[in-house]
This record gives structure tokens, C-alpha cells and sequence, in this order.
């Protein structure tokens, strides 16, 4: 009976340990892929900010002689998207000499980046579009920080200098530190074309730039963009299970490691319960079988709360957290999907583009509290402009998208779109304030609109949606071609 029961207690120890690592690399890769999920968006929007910004640097004449009556307007300008980034520390425009010209803190003196190799590289190759750069020392706060740019070329072509953000990393440390990975875990970022060192939890700033060439690093060198690994660091000898996803857009990719010592600690004090339990074996026969039905159940809360949290990192990496609408990549999932079908079985589809006019004078007014509860309460009332099986997502700030489809006339979408209208245009009360906004509708349909690319076709309703504000405002407009903006 004794060996019998040893041989058992070795079974379900040994099967024990094994889930236990299996559950260090489900709990990694779940994590790695919300973090994944939330850079690509932040990304996404800084790099759709930096493209703006330049924009508007170019199409100003930005002479020496100009600056100290531009000063005061551009920290505003850069101030306001500085705003919406609280995973950036500024935004800046450098002129074609590297020389600072503008800075979103407007008490930042002037200095120059012209040895940047960032700058360099920008002004060197036009065909380089949004650059990350080394990971350098601020020349504001002598903090290591790391540099998203992008070039201001003028029509010609000629080098005016660049539009750029600084990335707080204190505020990712941040981030990472709220996330339980054990005493010995890491949470790394690293440039997927060269593998250097951007980011890591535990900080080592040593580490800064620099590369490893072990099995992981090849496999994302051979384009594997999701993967777990289990292996002793290099760095300080400790083997963990580590979880890696590749960004889509960007060369950066995500690594969280949980630690054997980590992940096994709980199945190594089961282990000294099921020695001691051993030693009387053969007049404790009864509480060893009590024991192991208590760690089958642990076993199957464990798989619960493994479920739990799958479905909660479904929700962080599909929904909107603030009105809980779909997020940009659920749109784009559905919007592919709605566009497929409506190919293939001839039917229409609508994409409708929404802006609240003066929703940032009330947040500016009233402050962010209030402004949130706008929002939740502007995408309550969406929800009953439209069917079951239509989609609404938010963009980010007071801008939302709904696709309705299969409708049978571009008037069904005039229809939803004088209703929506009217249910937003009603007075809100929000914190014990009385608030009215309007909204302004852009509305792209296909196949009048003659494209089946989902980017495009939201292109076109935001075009058409500033055709609808050029007009007045509390309206809506059809897309009706390249000069929709200006009609």
C-alpha cells in the first residue's frame, strides 16, 4: 500500500509541476498579448498625431524670423495632442538644422539634435516613414527615453526638419510594475529588426541597446510573430517561461517571462505537505486521499480562473474600456467581414463617421469626469439608433464609427443618420450638468462609393464627416468624391 500510494503521491506531483509551468505560459502569453494589443493602438494614434503635426509644419512658413509670434500658438497646438498621450512626456518640431522650434512645454529651452542618428537618418533617406530611435539620454532631464520622429518634407521633396514624441518610460515602468509576474519575472520590449534593448521591468539601464542572440531572437528573426520559450536569461542565469508577440505595425515586439521559482512555488510547498504526509502513510491513509481531492479542486479553479482571464484579455484587446463599444481592431475584423458579404451576396453596406461638435469645450470646461460620462451616455443612445447586428465603435476622443449592414438604399442610411441626429441632439444631464452637443456625420456606402478596402472606405466617410462640418455643423453629408472635404 505504501509504494502504491509514494508511486501515486510521484504521479500527481510530478503532473502538478507541469501544469503549473503550463499555467506560467498561459498566464505570459495572455499578458504579452494585451500589452501587444495596447502599444499597436497607442502607436497607431502617435503616428497618426506625428503625420498631422507635420502636415501642419509644412504648410506654415516656418522662418526664423517668424518664430517668436508662432511660439505661443504651436506649444498650444502641440499642447493639445500632448494631451491626449500620457505614455509621451512632449511633442517637438525641429527645424532642417536640428535646431528645437517648438515644444509642447512651452518652458523648455531650446537645443539641438543635429548628431541625433534618428535625425540623421530622416534627413538622410526619404523613404523612411515613422522612426523609432535608439534609446538615448534626454537632453531635457538627462532620463534615458527613446524617440518616435517623422520628417517634414516639403512638395519637392527638400528636407525641413522633424516632427517627433518622447516616450515616458516611467510611465510604462509603471504600467509593468502593476502587473503580477512574480518577484522574479520581466516584462521587456525590443526592436524586432536589430532585437537592442528599449524597455525592461526590473530596469537595466545598462542593458539599453543591446542585443542577444539566443533561439527566441531567431525565431522572430525568421518572422514566427507569436511564441512561448522556456530558458535561462543570459543576463542573470534565471530560467523562465517567456511569452513574445510581434507588434503588426511597428518593429517592436513584447516579451513577459514568469520564473520557474515563480511559477513552481506554490507546487513546491505541496511537494514538503506530500512529504510529510508520507511519513505517516500507513496510519494517515485517509487524510492523503483528502489532500489529493483538495488539489484536483484547486486544479479546476485553476482552470476557471484561467478561463475568467482569457475572457477578460478578450475584452481589453476587443472593447472600448470607457462606453465598452468596439475597439478599432474589432471594427476592422467586422468591417472586413460585413464588406466580404456584401460582396459576395450584391448587398450594400454603410459606414457612418461621427464627431461631437464642442465636445472639447465641455471637457475643457467641466473637466474629464464629466467629458467621460458624455461619452458613455452619447454611446447608450447610439446603441438604440441601430439593429442588432449593426456595429458601433469608438476611434478615441468624441469620434465614432457605425457600419450598418445590408441596407437595401443609401436613403436607409439618411434614415439612421437623421435619427442619430436627433437622439444625440437631445439635452444630457451629466453630473448635475445640463449639456448639448451636436454631431456632425460623414457616410460612406458601398459599392456606390466603388471600393471594398475597409481603410478607404472609413477614409471616405471621414472626409465626407468634414464635408458635414464645413457645412454648418448638426448635419450629415454623403461622400461625393476626392472634393467631398471642400463641398
Amino acid at each position: 500500500m505504501a509504494l502504491g500510494v509514494l508511486s501515486m503521491l510521484s504521479y500527481q506531483e510530478e503532473h502538478s509541476r507541469e501544469l503549473a509551468l503550463e499555467k506560467a505560459a498561459a498566464d505570459s502569453s495572455n499578458l504579452a498579448w494585451v500589452l501587444e494589443a495596447s502599444l499597436n493602438a497607442t502607436l497607431r494614434r502617435l503616428d497618426t498625431d506625428l503625420v498631422e503635426i507635420a502636415r501642419t509644419a509644412v504648410s506654415n512658413d516656418l522662418r526664423q524670423t517668424d518664430l517668436p509670434a508662432q511660439h505661443t500658438r504651436w506649444t498650444d497646438y502641440l499642447e493639445r495632442f500632448k494631451a491626449k498621450f500620457p505614455e509621451v512626456t512632449d511633442f517637438f518640431v525641429f527645424d532642417a538644422d536640428g535646431q528645437m522650434l517648438f515644444a509642447s512645454n512651452g518652458t523648455i529651452k531650446p537645443f539641438n539634435i543635429a548628431d541625433r542618428r534618428h535625425f540623421q537618418k530622416l534627413r538622410d533617406d526619404a523613404t523612411v516613414g515613422l522612426l523609432l530611435s535608439d534609446v538615448v539620454i534626454s537632453r531635457i532631464d538627462d532620463r534615458p527615453t527613446a524617440i518616435f520622429g517623422r520628417a517634414l518634407r516639403a512638395p519637392d521633396g527638400r528636407f525641413l526638419g522633424i516632427a517627433s514624441a518622447l516616450l515616458d518610460f516611467q510611465h510604462w515602468q509603471t504600467i509593468f510594475s502593476a502587473l503580477d509576474i512574480g518577484a522574479h519575472g520581466v516584462i521587456a520590449l525590443r526592436r524586432s529588426d536589430t532585437h537592442q534593448l528599449i524597455l525592461r521591468r526590473p530596469e537595466r539601464p545598462d542593458e539599453y541597446n543591446k542585443s542577444v542572440d539566443i533561439a527566441l531572437t531567431r525565431r522572430v528573426s525568421a518572422g514566427e510573430r507569436v511564441g512561448v520559450e522556456r530558458f535561462a536569461s543570459p543576463l542573470d542565469g534565471i530560467t523562465r517561461v517567456v511569452s513574445y508577440r510581434v507588434l503588426e505595425d511597428y518593429p517592436i515586439y513584447v516579451n513577459v517571462a514568469i520564473a520557474d521559482h515563480d511559477a513552481l512555488a506554490a507546487w513546491r510547498r505541496q511537494g514538503i505537505v506530500a512529504t510529510l504526509s508520507v511519513a505517516g502513510i500507513l496510519f494517515g491513509f485517509g487524510l492523503l486521499l483528502m489532500r489529493l481531492w483538495r488539489a484536483e479542486l484547486r486544479r479546476i479553479a485553476s482552470l476557471d480562473e484561467l478561463a475568467r482571464s482569457e475572457q477578460q484579455v478578450r475584452e481589453l484587446a476587443y472593447y472600448d474600456p470607457l462606453t465598452n463599444l468596439a475597439n478599432r481592431r474589432l471594427l476592422l475584423e467586422r468591417l472586413t467581414l460585413g464588406l466580404s458579404q456584401a460582396k459576395r451576396f450584391r448587398r450594400s453596406l454603410a459606414l457612418m463617421f461621427l464627431d461631437l461638435d464642442g465636445f472639447k469645450v465641455i471637457n475643457d470646461t467641466f473637466g474629464h469626469e464629466v467629458g467621460d460620462g458624455l461619452l458613455k451616455e452619447v454611446a447608450v443612445r447610439l446603441t438604440g439608433c441601430v439593429r442588432t447586428g449593426d456595429t458601433i465603435s469608438r476611434q478615441g476622443g468624441d469620434e465614432f464609427i457605425v457600419v450598418l449592414t445590408e441596407i437595401a438604399q443609401p436613403s436607409d442610411a439618411s434614415g439612421v443618420a437623421d435619427k442619430v441626429l436627433e437622439v444625440l441632439g437631445t439635452p444630457y444631464r451629466i453630473a448635475g450638468q445640463e449639456l448639448l452637443v451636436t454631431t456632425s456625420i460623414g457616410i460612406a456606402v458601398y459599392p456606390i462609393d466603388g471600393v471594398d478596402d475597409v481603410r478607404e472606405l472609413m477614409k471616405k466617410a471621414d472626409q465626407a464627416m468634414y464635408a458635414a462640418k464645413a457645412a454648418g455643423r448638426n448635419g450629415y453629408k454623403f461622400f461625393e468624391g476626392d472634393d467631398t472635404a471642400e463641398s
